[in-house]
C-alpha cells in the first residue's frame, strides 16, 4: 500500500500543472457550457409543459410527461458527459504517466471525446445510475434535476428522529457505496479497453470482486491523508502572524494569509478528483497485473494544430514563472482588499432573525388555538403563525387538517359547517384534560389578540377549494383592524396567495415551498418560507437576488437550529419557539461577553 502510494505521489509531482490546468479548463467548461446548456433546456423543458415554474407536488409532474421525461434523459445525457469529460481526461493523463508517456490535455480532451459515443444507446442506463451515485459527492449539471437539497440538516434532523427513515437512508447509502466499489474501473475499461460499458462494467466486477476492500481501505487512507495535508498548510499558514509582533500588521497579515488558505484549498478541492482517478488508474493496473495484462492499450487521437497551442502555451508559462506567480499575487491581494471590506462592513451588520410560532405554542397547548396564541405570546415569540380555513356561512377560522378527525374527533370538514355547527367541538381535550372544552378561535378574535400584544401574525391559507371567499375575507378583517404592516400571508397554493394580491397588495405574501423547478422570480410573491430541507446557499443567493426574503420550516430540534442560522434567512418557524428564542440569547450572551473582553 505505501509503495502504491508513494508512486501516485510521484506522478503527480510529474503532471500537476497538467492536472490544475485541466481543473481550471473544466470549471469553465462547467460553467459557461453545460449549466447554461441544461438550464435552457430544462427552462424550455417547463414551458413546453405549460409552466416555467413547478411548485410542491407540481414538480412530480416532470417525469410522468412525455415532454418532460424525454427532457430529463437529455440533461442526464448531458450531464453523463460532463463527467465522462472530467474523470476521462484525469485517467487518460494518469495512464500515460503510468507507462512513462507524455500526453498533451487536448490530446486526452479530445481521446475521451472519440470515446463517448458509447454513452449513447441501452449503455447510458447504468451510466445514469452510476450518476446518482455519484452526484451527492461533487457538483454536475444533474444537480438540476435533484434540485436544492440540505443533506446535512435532513441527516441531523429527520434521520435522527425518524427511524424508518434512518434504515432507508443506511440501506440506499449502502447500496451507492457497494455500487460505486464494484463499478468503479467501469471508465478505465470505456476508455483504456475499448470496451462497452457494459462489457466495462463486467470487467470492473470481476477485477474488485475480491478487492472491495482493499479499495475502501486505500480510498479511505489516500483521501485522510489528502485532508491532514490541507490541514496542516492551512495551519501552519495561520500560525504566521503570531511571530508579528506589531498588532496592526500582524492583523493586515492574518487577513491576507485568510485568503491565502483560502484559495490553497480551493486548489486542493480541484485536485481531489484527479489524484483519486491517478490513484485508481494505478490500483486498476495492479488487479490487471494479478490477471497476467499489463500492456497499454490506450489509442490516443491527436489533432496536430492544438497540439503546437498547447505546447506554445505550456513553454510560455514555463518560460515566465515569475509572470504567473504575480497574477496570482495580484489576484490573492485584490480578494484579500474585497473579502477585509465585506468582512469590516459585516461586522456592523445586525442580526435580525425573526421567530414565528408554528401554529401557536403548539408543543405544550392544542395547536390554533387561544391559549397557543397567549401562549406564544407570552414566550416572546416576534410571530404567531396560524392557520386559516373558511365556514360555510363565510366566517374564517383556524385550524390545520381539511377536517377535524385529528383535533376533535369528527371527519367533518370546516368549509360544510357553519360556525355554530363548529362551536359544538372542542379541540382541547385531544391535546390534554387540562384544555378541555377548548373551542376554534376565529381569525378576527386572534387578530384581536396579536394587535394587542403588538406582534404579527402569519397566516396560512388552507383553502380547500375556496380560495376567493377565503382570501377576500382574510382581506377584510386585516384591514378592518388595520393590521397589513403586522400580517403576512402563505400558503401552498399558488391562486390563493394571488387572490390577496389582487386585493390588497401591500399584504406581503409568501409561497410554502417543499420542492420546486424552475424559475422562482416568475412567483409573484414577496417571500418564500421553505421546508429546511431545501435551504441551500444557492436558493438563498437566488432569493436574494430577486429581492426575495426567506423564511425556514419547520426547525425542532437544537442541532438543526444551528444548521439553519448559518445562512442569511429571515426567519424560522419553530413548533417550540423557546428553544430557537433561547439559541438567539445565548448568543446574545456570547456577544456581550466579546464586546466586554
Amino acid at each position: 500500500m505505501f509503495r502504491l502510494l508513494k508512486n501516485s505521489f510521484i506522478d503527480f509531482a510529474g503532471i500537476y500543472k497538467q492536472y490544475i490546468t485541466f481543473a481550471f479548463i473544466f470549471m469553465f467548461m462547467t460553467s459557461f457550457l453545460f449549466f447554461p446548456l441544461t438550464s435552457f433546456i430544462f427552462n424550455r423543458m417547463l414551458l413546453l409543459m405549460g409552466s416555467p415554474t413547478l411548485i410542491n407536488n407540481e414538480v412530480y409532474k416532470i417525469p410522468l410527461s412525455s415532454v418532460g421525461f424525454s427532457g430529463l434523459i437529455l440533461i442526464s445525457l448531458i450531464a453523463i458527459i460532463a463527467v465522462f469529460i472530467q474523470f476521462g481526461v484525469n485517467i487518460c493523463i494518469a495512464q500515460q504517466k503510468f507507462f512513462n508517456k507524455e500526453i498533451l490535455i487536448s490530446e486526452a480532451l479530445l481521446t475521451t471525446l472519440a470515446k463517448s459515443h458509447k454513452l449513447i444507446g441501452l449503455g447510458l442506463i447504468p451510466m445514469i445510475a452510476l450518476l446518482f451515485v455519484l452526484s451527492p459527492f461533487f457538483s454536475s449539471p444533474l444537480n438540476m434535476i435533484i434540485g436544492d437539497f440540505n443533506w446535512t440538516i435532513y441527516v441531523r434532523g429527520q434521520l435522527t428522529t425518524d427511524y424508518l427513515s434512518l434504515f432507508t437512508y443506511v440501506v440506499i447509502f449502502l447500496l451507492m457505496i457497494y455500487l460505486l466499489l464494484r463499478w468503479i474501473f467501469t471508465l478505465h475499461g470505456v476508455l483504456i479497453e475499448k470496451k462497452s460499458i457494459y462489457q466495462a462494467i463486467k470487467q470492473s466486477m470481476y477485477l474488485t470482486k475480491n478487492n472491495k476492500l482493499i479499495i475502501v481501505v486505500y480510498l479511505i487512507v489516500l483521501n485522510i491523508l489528502l485532508f491532514l495535508l490541507n490541514f496542516s498548510i492551512v495551519y501552519l499558514i495561520s500560525k504566521v502572524p503570531s511571530v508579528v509582533t506589531s498588532y496592526i500588521l500582524g492583523d493586515l497579515i492574518n487577513y491576507y494569509l485568510v485568503t491565502v488558505s483560502s484559495f490553497f484549498s480551493f486548489l486542493m478541492s480541484l485536485l481531489i478528483i484527479p489524484i483519486n482517478m491517478l490513484f485508481l488508474t494505478r490500483l486498476f493496473y495492479q488487479f490487471m497485473e494479478n490477471e497476467g495484462e499489463n500492456e497499454d492499450t490506450l489509442s490516443k487521437v491527436r489533432f496536430t494544430r492544438t497540439a503546437i497551442y498547447e505546447r506554445l502555451l505550456f513553454r510560455f508559462f514555463r518560460n515566465h514563472r515569475w509572470f504567473v506567480i504575480f497574477i496570482i499575487f495580484i489576484y490573492l491581494t485584490g480578494m484579500f482588499f474585497i473579502s477585509h471590506n465585506v468582512n469590516e462592513n459585516l461586522t456592523y451588520l445586525k442580526w435580525n432573525v425573526e421567530v414565528a410560532a408554528h401554529r401557536g405554542d403548539k408543543m405544550h397547548t392544542p395547536e390554533n388555538s387561544m391559549s397557543s396564541i397567549r401562549s406564544a405570546v407570552e414566550k416572546n415569540a416576534d410571530v404567531v403563525e396560524i392557520d386559516a380555513q373558511i365556514t360555510q356561512d363565510d366566517i374564517v377560522v383556524l385550524n390545520h387538517d381539511l377536517n377535524l378527525q385529528r383535533v376533535a374527533g369528527v371527519p367533518y370538514h370546516v368549509k360544510d359547517l357553519t360556525y355554530e355547527e363548529l362551536q359544538q367541538y372542542e379541540i382541547g381535550s385531544s391535546f390534554s384534560e387540562e384544555f378541555k372544552g377548548e373551542k376554534i378561535p376565529t381569525l378576527e378574535e386572534v387578530l384581536i389578540e396579536i394587535e394587542e400584544a403588538g406582534i404579527k401574525a402569519m397566516i396560512e391559507l388552507k383553502p380547500d377549494g375556496t380560495e376567493e371567499e377565503l382570501a377576500e375575507q382574510v382581506v377584510s378583517l386585516v384591514e378592518e383592524y388595520e393590521m397589513v404592516d403586522q400580517v403576512y400571508v402563505t400558503s401552498f397554493n399558488y391562486k390563493a396567495i394571488q387572490e390577496i394580491r389582487k386585493h390588497n397588495e401591500d399584504i406581503k405574501i409568501g409561497q410554502i415551498l417543499f420542492r420546486s423547478a424552475g424559475n422562482l422570480s416568475r412567483l409573484d410573491v414577496d417571500f418564500y418560507v421553505v421546508h429546511q430541507t431545501l435551504l441551500t446557499e444557492r436558493f438563498i443567493k437566488e432569493a436574494r437576488g430577486h429581492q426575495r426574503n426567506v423564511w425556514v420550516w419547520s426547525v425542532n430540534l437544537e442541532r438543526t437550529i444551528d444548521e439553519v442560522l448559518k445562512y442569511d434567512i429571515d426567519g424560522i418557524i419553530a413548533a417550540d419557539p423557546a428553544l430557537v428564542l433561547n439559541r438567539f440569547g445565548f448568543s446574545e450572551e456570547a456577544l456581550d461577553e466579546e464586546e466586554t473582553d
